[in-house]
């Protein structure tokens, strides 16, 4: 006489590549549809087989998981946050690689823009595009001294609107202050 336990299917389920599982679990979300969780059909289960229950991809969870996509942080689902970024690598989900790449995509923008139009442009934070920027380019954008020439030491040499000097060298205000005093200095 057998001791082991029999698990109670409660029907079949086809996830999102066409496979089918036997269901063992429906989990109610916030959303109107259950994460499932199962067997793959037909394949042996617990030690030697398949191992316990796991999470089918459906196409419910497929769509939310899209949906969330940039958003990694703010799941709500009865799940655990490890299966969450289990299923994220299965599913080839990888925030860090796809935010990388969207930077990578607008990096000429990045070296060109200030700060505060790539900021505005994009809806960014004026802090992230300065991280993203020292990443990319390193500390410094331009080559060591350029200020010391033309036309950048005329303009700071000169009696121009501080304004006007910033706009023309797309640097900051503070900048160019702390810049035309050693440039007034040294003529």
């Amino acid at each position: 006489m057998s001791m082991a336990k029999t698990a109670r299917i409660i029907g079949k389920v086809a996830d999102v590549f066409g496979d089918s599982w036997d269901l063992r679990e429906r989990r109610p979300t916030a959303y109107g549809w259950s994460v499932c969780l199962g067997w793959p059909h037909g394949q042996p289960r617990g030690r030697g087989g398949t191992g316990g229950p796991s999470i089918i991809v459906t196409r419910e969870l497929l769509g939310y998981l899209e949906s969330v996509r940039e958003t990694p942080g703010t799941y709500d689902l009865p799940i655990g946050r490890t299966a969450i970024k289990r299923l994220r690598r299965l599913l080839g989900m990888d925030w860090f690689a796809e935010n990388e790449a969207w930077w990578q995509e607008r990096i000429e923008e990045l070296s060109t823009m200030t700060l505060q139009k790539f900021a505005e442009k994009y809806g960014l934070s004026e802090g992230a595009v300065d991280l993203w920027r020292l990443r990319f380019f390193g500390r410094q954008l331009r080559p060591e001294g350029w200020w010391l020439k033309e036309p950048a030491r005329e303009l700071l040499g000169g009696d121009y609107p501080r304004t006007y000097v910033a706009q023309c060298l797309d640097v900051s205000l503070g900048t160019v202050g702390r810049l035309r005093w050693v440039v007034r200095k040294l003529n």
